[in-house]
């Protein structure tokens, strides 16, 4: 599910509580540029704000709570168009789930046979001799 919101930002908490009473007339509505889905954070809200309110707002309505911003401000938000969420059925995605199917299977048995060639011939590994990622240094000749 996600949400369209518009919101206001204003300096107080009380001022945010007189612009929830106007409802959702006015200019001063500011769109987010990205809907929001669920369980992730709005931009300029504090990480840990609970958004249930938001979540709970009927389409055109302000939520009934003001949000603190990361900046000391005070958000207002207006639901715009709610999109509910959507799985697609089995014959939209079967041939991509037979994709990643068919790709784990070939690392799996890539990885298999790479560690029974090395138990096989014994392989040593002297990754010493790389070079390391910050160094970007040449391998050392024997």
């Amino acid at each position: 599910e996600s949400l369209k919101l518009s919101r206001v930002k204003v300096e107080t908490e009380e001022a945010a509580k007189a612009r929830i009473a106007q409802g959702s007339e006015g200019t001063d509505w500011e769109p987010l540029p990205e809907p929001i889905t669920l369980g992730r954070p709005i931009p300029d809200l504090k990480p840990e704000t609970v958004l249930d309110p938001i979540w709970k707002a009927t389409t055109g309505s302000v939520a009934p709570q003001a949000f603190p911003g990361v900046d000391g401000k005070f958000y207002v938000f207006r639901l715009g168009e709610r999109t509910a969420s959507r799985i697609p059925p089995f014959e939209e995605v079967a041939d991509q789930l037979a994709q990643e199917v068919q790709q784990a299977k070939e690392e799996r048995v890539r990885g298999e046979l790479l560690e029974q060639l090395r138990r096989e011939f014994d392989v040593v590994l002297h990754t010493d001799q790389f070079p390391t990622p910050e160094a970007g240094a040449a391998p050392k000749q024997p």
